[in-house]
């Protein structure tokens, strides 16, 4: 390109996913064996009634603590469930669930000299997550909030790029450049079937002893098996519903994003030899996370360790508004659950890399090229990936869950590999005509 011209790009991309995904159980339970507690505690699947719901399918109850406006618990409270079987095809054991992203960006390239080039960019994003179908319009049983048809909407999401090159030998043989850019997340559908779904997991904690046996003795475990739990003759110890409905979404959560820095330079040494250096920087900035200040019988969508003032300012004055006791205690209870989402340590993760190159040109066809990098990866919060236990549920895993989970977590991720080295080698065969 000429000194002085420009290259100017814009464009809008819209992205539209949609599945249906099977959630297939093992009878609809999973059996969990405490022998040591004298215990056994039997989770299932379920699906919570909407509020004043009349559909006889949901013909089971289901019990768990009563909290108090204040987040206290004290007695149980009850709910018209139907138990998920694990059938494929049968009611609730699909999901379907439906994202909206868009995208509009412009970018400048611009030469004011032969040896410099700057590039420019600037991109806007929103992403929409929707509740499941059958969802839409109902009154979640938990919360008691009214499921509209979006149930999180990230938007305002402005990331500009910058980058330079340089030649400062003026004719091709060195080059020095830097860039600097803002990433953001694009949430996976993961989210839109576990939280998004109607999903609950039911745990029942039965006794056993004698007056409830839960089963014969499984000579493997020491103790029942738990099956017979799955009839019950008596009432279980305690009950709980844990999980997905009953999700609140934070108001003014602000999408995950990514800051990366890039910096190096290129010399070519003689004309079949070049080396090269290079720095990067890669830094969270901001995380989407699922969290809990009530004891898990609640999760809040959150950033964590952060949440808007004017949020909290604007629900103080809607709660001044109700009369309605029931309602004015419910909202008070949201209120004291989304301000204790700044009490937990904000997530971060750093990585440092210098990188070494050379390559050469051997001969005619053989080309060899080699690398070594020395890299950190720090901080408290590896990624959408649970290394601890393998749990790949992006942007609602169980790191977050409590915070008691928080403790002694900063130091090296999983992820750090402080020494890399790679060696990439190609030939080309001249075959003539």
């Amino acid at each position: 390109k000429l000194a002085g011209s420009h290259e100017i790009k814009a464009g809008v991309d819209f992205e539209q996913d949609q599945k249906t995904t099977a959630r297939l159980f093992s009878g609809g339970a999973f059996i969990q064996n405490s022998i040591g507690a004298g215990q056994i505690d039997v989770t299932r699947w379920v699906q919570l009634a909407p509020l004043d719901s009349t559909d006889p399918r949901f013909d089971q109850t289901c019990r768990t603590d009563d909290p108090s406006p204040s987040g206290a618990t004290g007695g149980k409270v009850s709910f018209a469930c139907d138990y998920v079987s694990g059938t494929p095809g049968d009611p609730h054991t699909m999901v379907e669930g439906e994202s909206i992203n868009w995208a509009a960006f412009v970018r400048d390239s611009w030469r004011p000299t032969t040896s410099l080039t700057i590039n420019a960019g600037l991109r806007y994003e929103e992403q929409r997550m929707r509740y499941a179908e059958n969802l839409r319009g109902t009154q979640d049983a938990l919360t008691g909030a009214l499921l509209g048809k979006n149930a999180m909407t990230l938007q305002g999401n402005w990331a500009p790029r910058l980058g330079v090159m340089w030649d400062p030998s003026d004719e091709g043989h060195a080059k020095v450049y830097a860039s600097w850019g803002l990433h953001f997340e694009s949430i996976p559908m993961d989210i839109n079937d576990r939280s998004f779904g109607g999903e609950v997991s039911y745990v029942q904690t039965f006794q056993a002893g004698a007056a409830q046996p839960c089963g014969p003795t499984d000579p493997k475990l020491g103790g029942p098996d738990g099956k017979g739990c799955l009839t019950p003759n008596g009432l279980p110890a305690d009950e709980q519903l844990l999980g997905s409905s009953g999700v609140l979404v934070a108001p003014g959560i602000k999408a995950q994003f990514m800051d990366e820095v890039l910096a190096g330079m290129e010399y070519q040494i003689a004309e079949d030899l070049k080396v090269g250096v290079s720095y990067q920087n890669r830094r969270l900035g901001r995380v989407i996370e699922d969290v809990s200040t009530d004891g898990a019988q609640t999760y809040l969508i959150a950033n964590p360790g952060e949440w808007s003032q004017a949020e909290q300012t604007k629900l103080e004055e809607r709660i001044s508004r109700v009369d309605d006791p029931v309602e004015k205690g419910r909202l008070q209870r949201q209120l004291d659950m989304f301000k204790g989402i700044r009490m937990f340590d904000k997530p971060s993760r750093t990585y440092d890399a210098l990188e070494v190159s050379i390559q050469r040109r051997f001969s005619k066809g053989l080309m060899i090229k080699g690398a070594y990098t020395h890299s950190r990866t720090m901080g408290n919060y590896p990624g959408s990936v649970s290394y601890d236990n393998g749990q790949i549920d992006p942007n609602i895993s169980s790191q977050y869950d409590l915070i008691e989970l928080l403790a002694n977590r900063y130091g090296k991720l999983p992820q750090d590999r402080p020494h890399s080295v790679k060696i990439d080698g190609n030939y080309t065969f001249d075959l003539g005509e």
